[in-house]
């Protein structure tokens, strides 16, 4: 009896960390990127579920839904699709997540150009 109530003890102290990290993405988080054409404020406006990561990014040029995003540990990647004169741009972001912290890059597909830049949680 006692070793199953061991047992039982340990299994849910494993476990407690993935069930309290599955949703230590969501809100609001606020960065600033370099670009070509200075500075872009950059919020994100995650959710995630099961793997999963959705929700919406936002600039001074609009807001637009994250796509194909996905959670792995503290792993995180999406992508945004843009359009600039008629031609669409995709954006992939990769980060990593360390407390209230995210350390991204961010990478304009099929052009080679890439930019680091911080995210932080706001509170």
């Amino acid at each position: 009896m006692k070793s199953s109530i061991a047992v039982t003890l340990l299994l849910g102290l494993a476990m407690a960390p993935a069930a309290m990290a599955e949703h230590h993405l969501e809100g609001k988080w606020e960065g600033t990127a370099e670009t070509p054409r200075g500075a872009q404020e950059i919020t994100f406006d995650f959710m995630e579920a099961d793997g999963h990561l959705t929700g919406t990014i936002s600039t001074r040029r609009g807001e637009s839904e994250i796509e194909e995003g996905t959670v792995d540990g503290n792993e995180i990647a999406f992508k945004q699709t843009l359009s600039f004169q008629g031609r669409e741009v995709v954006l992939s972001y990769s980060g990593t997540v360390d407390g209230d912290e995210i350390t991204f890059t961010r990478e304009v597909e099929g052009r080679g150009r890439s930019s680091d830049f911080t995210a932080k949680r706001v509170e």
